[in-house]
């Protein structure tokens, strides 16, 4: 499934030539985050949020046939990409090189941003209403990534434990191919964790947008203004 077998025949090598491959320390697995602040836009209307339907991800707990209007919503996702470094050994004499998986970044954004409908101004009772239901929302993929940190972090580890941390000797030639082949599998490994935890927001946002909830959030304000389009 990793290509173990391409990577392992390079170790067959080293009666040969006599050089041993050997990592000095041990590879740094780190993780970055980014858009962590919370963005709040109070300068579209009613009618200009309700363009977002098409993008929203949760189905509204009202059904399709129902008329509504959107006051305010949470929109954004949360990505999750790799970098990778790679430190390398080599001897000229034999055209021989040994490389080393160093260190492996795993990148995280959110760049939550929440929409309340100008209608509603910061610091009357529906703005306030709707800011804390969307700011359930942006709980939700903040937890969810302080989950999978940890989950992808220790997946990535041990899928290098499994594939090697070290590789070589090799012909210097090459290394390009192997460098690319290392990336591809850390590649496949964060993707895979992000499609579970991309899966498991999905439901966890749903349960947020219930008919309860909704209910719950137009009561707190009986004499907020009721918008006509």
């Amino acid at each position: 499934m990793f290509g173990l077998d391409y990577l392992m025949a390079g170790h067959l090598l080293l009666a040969d030539y006599k050089v041993q491959c050997a990592m000095k320390a041990a590879p740094e697995i780190t993780v970055s985050a980014s858009g962590l602040d919370t963005v709040i836009d109070n300068t579209k209307t009613v009618q200009q949020l309700n363009a977002f339907k098409p993008m929203i991800g949760t189905k509204s707990p009202y059904g399709q046939n129902s008329q509504t209007h959107i006051e305010g919503l949470m929109h954004g996702g949360i990505g999750v990409g790799g970098d990778y470094m790679f430190s390398n050994e080599t001897y000229p004499a034999l055209n021989k090189v040994c490389m080393y998986v160093a260190k492996v970044n795993v990148k995280i954004s959110i760049d939550p941003k929440i929409f309340i409908a100008k209608e509603y101004a910061p610091g009357t009772c529906h703005y306030n209403a709707v800011l804390e239901h969307e700011q359930k929302h942006v709980a939700v993929d903040k937890k969810l990534v302080n989950k999978y940190t940890g989950i992808i972090v220790k997946a990535v580890n041990n899928t290098l434990k499994q594939v090697g941390y070290s590789h070589g000797p090799y012909d210097a030639a090459q290394l390009p191919a192997l460098q690319k082949q290392i990336s591809a599998i850390i590649e496949s490994v964060i993707k895979q964790f992000a499609d579970n935890m991309n899966k498991e927001r999905m439901v966890l946002q749903q349960d947020v947008d219930t008919l309860k909830e909704y209910g719950r959030v137009d009561a707190l304000c009986p004499d907020k203004p009721r918008i006509r389009l």
